[in-house]
């Protein structure tokens, strides 16, 4: 695939361009594109944000602002009330959430630890919201009436998902850890403990049982009533020139109340890349040429596509991290954090669409309810206010912007300073070819995709956690000395961004180094990890002769006996969290890295051919700590 630009790509970009406004504008009180900033004004009778304390539950009182820009972008960080009252936002890099009376636009800000990053919103008993905390490993439970924070309880190393049982009085959350958590409404004991797999996103209820997502891959699974495999889903696959898309990466799904599920997802190429000189090679100049594109598919309650196939790529919509429906299904949201826009489509164009095509959703917003919102500001939540055709919009500003669906727009502050993080900035907005780094490594991650370059041959999308600064060189063959060279060649040369200068690529490197490394996994034996521990630390296994210093690397290159030749010795931190293993992924387990001779190229890869089974045991629950 070639850069070469396409003067069909350039007149269908003008032209929605031209419908969508100045990419530096706002939205002004009757929804059209403004040169101001988004950030600075409130349109209307905007009461002031206030800040509330934590509760003595929360332990010492923390600062807001703490983690201010350092939080990579989650999505789908805003819930409303049934009743359409009240607007709960949980924003990630503020560790706060902000209550929203939206009758007359008054605003609480309840502070949170610092590092929390609170994700996933759900209302619960009459007056009360839960919001998952992801870092904290904690669920908050909220006053929504007085603005204040009830409870927070531990539940698991990083809390995603969140679903509220009215009947059962049950709140269901998932963990990227595994765990499926059951809790009571109060502070009474956990209802049920389950592992179900590894890397869960979304939780919903479904019938009598509870449907998953799992974020990398984008598996959908169902669980009965009784906590037992139901069944098994898979987002569509696109056969589609040069080759076949497959899905991953699933940012969000919602269960409509027909029993219908969307999913806002990406999908990624499986045809070879082309890395020739001078040829770049992850997008070829049009919307579905790209590597990686957003993509939306919806499912019918006994998990069959209703779509054609998975939507074709959403034109002008890089990363798309949330979608909301119209209770009356018929309008779909979706918000595009890779861009300053919000595009509102028909539920019918959607079932209509052929996935070959690009999708543009047709239609004026203004005039019609269906089209795009220009924000003039990075856009991470969406959601329709229950019983009216308003749609709540949560951008980076800190801000809420409500669209009457009429024409009619209000912006609420929501207090606070806008953050001002070149270095996330960077990560997240997308370039001219719709390629952000986030497509690939979402939020800050990776997205557990094996590529096929050419001439290289089958590379691992690598993580970025843990302290990247220290790593250098970069890639898989340490062809990168340093960041500033990894980024002219990638983004630039392959994404189509524009050159970076040095201050630039150090901004994105400062950014970077701040990642977190993932959870651990649970319910690990102490005395199985000891001893895996004296393992890998032995002149018997070698293993860290190569894999040492705090970040388990010594930033050489060996050859392992793989087909590669010389490779990057990669850190170790969060190495459970980021299967399948190996440059080419060819261990879908720690575990298979030690029994599977052919992948790792045996003793030339640390001594561990002669290892019994409970020493591999004890390996890969060391591992699986780090």
């Amino acid at each position: 695939m070639k850069t070469t630009l396409r003067s069909g790509f350039w007149l269908i970009a003008a032209a929605l361009l031209a419908l969508a406004g100045c990419e530096g504008g706002g939205v002004s009180s009757d929804g059209q594109a403004t040169g101001g900033d988004a950030a600075d004004a409130t349109v209307g009778d905007a009461a002031p944000a206030t800040d509330a304390a934590p509760d003595d539950t929360t332990g010492a009182a923390s600062k807001l602002g703490t983690s201010a820009g350092t939080a990579a972008i989650t999505g789908g960080t805003l819930a409303v009330s049934a009743d359409g009252a009240i607007a709960v936002v949980a924003d990630v890099e503020r560790d706060r959430v902000s209550v929203v009376r939206l009758a007359d636009q008054n605003v609480t800000n309840i502070a949170l630890q610092p590092h929390d990053e609170p994700g996933r919103v759900v209302f619960g008993p009459p007056g009360v919201a839960f919001v998952g905390l992801r870092r904290g490993g904690a669920v908050a439970r909220i006053d929504v009436d007085k603005g204040v924070l009830l409870q927070r309880r531990p539940v698991c190393g990083d809390v995603r998902g969140l679903a509220w049982d009215a009947a059962k009085g049950s709140l269901h959350v998932a963990c990227a850890t595994g765990e499926l958590v059951t809790l009571p409404a109060d502070d009474g004991p956990e209802k049920r403990r389950l592992f179900v797999a590894d890397d869960l996103r979304d939780v919903a209820i479904v019938g009598s049982g509870l449907q998953l997502t799992r974020f990398r891959s984008a598996q959908v699974m169902r669980i009965d009533a009784d906590g037992k495999f139901d069944d098994l889903f898979l987002v569509p696959s696109v056969q589609s020139k040069p080759g076949a898309f497959t899905p991953s990466v699933a940012w969000r799904m919602r269960v409509l109340a027909d029993g219908r599920t969307i999913i806002a997802h990406q999908r990624g190429l499986n045809a070879p890349i082309g890395l020739f000189e001078g040829q770049g090679g992850y997008t070829g100049g049009t919307c579905k040429d790209g590597v990686v594109h957003s993509s939306l598919a919806v499912l019918a309650p006994n998990g069959a596509s209703i779509t054609k196939g998975a939507l074709g790529s959403l034109f002008q919509m890089p990363l798309v991290v949330d979608v909301a429906v119209s209770a009356d299904g018929k309008r779909v949201a979706a918000a595009a954090a890779g861009s300053t826009r919000v595009t509102v489509y028909a539920m019918e164009q959607i079932l209509a669409s052929k996935d070959e095509h690009c999708f543009f959703g047709d239609g004026n917003l203004q005039a019609t309810g269906f089209g795009v919102l220009e924000l003039g500001e990075t856009p991470v939540a969406v959601e329709f206010v229950p019983g009216s055709e308003t749609l709540l919009v949560q951008t980076r500003a800190p801000m809420l912007v409500v669209y009457d669906g009429k024409g009619e727009t209000l912006k609420i502050a929501l207090g606070g300073e806008k953050t001002a993080d070149p270095g996330h900035d960077l990560f997240h907005r997308a370039t001219i070819f719709g390629m952000a780094c986030a497509g690939c490594h979402p939020e800050g991650r990776e997205d557990g995709r094996v590529w096929t370059f050419e001439p290289l041959g089958k590379l691992r999308t690598q993580s970025l956690w843990g302290g990247l600064a220290s790593t250098a060189p970069y890639h898989w063959n340490a062809d990168f000395a340093d960041l500033g060279a990894l980024m002219d060649d990638v983004f630039v040369q392959r994404m189509g961004g524009e050159p970076m200068s040095p201050d630039a690529a150090g901004d994105l490197l400062a950014w970077l180094d701040k990642l977190p490394v993932p959870a651990a996994a649970p319910g690990l034996d102490a005395a199985l990890v000891a001893k895996g521990k004296a393992l890998f630390e032995s002149t018997g296994t070698g293993c860290a002769s190569c894999h040492s210093g705090p970040r388990f690397t010594d930033n050489q290159s060996y050859n392992v006996g793989t087909s590669m030749g010389p490779l990057q010795v990669p850190s170790l931190l969060g190495v459970g969290a980021r299967l399948p293993l190996m440059h080419d992924g060819c261990a879908s387990t720690l575990k298979e890295r030690f029994s599977n001779t052919a992948c790792g190229g045996g003793d030339k890869h640390g001594t561990t051919s002669k290892l019994d089974a409970e020493q591999v045991a004890a390996l890969v629950a060391y591992l699986a700590s780090l």
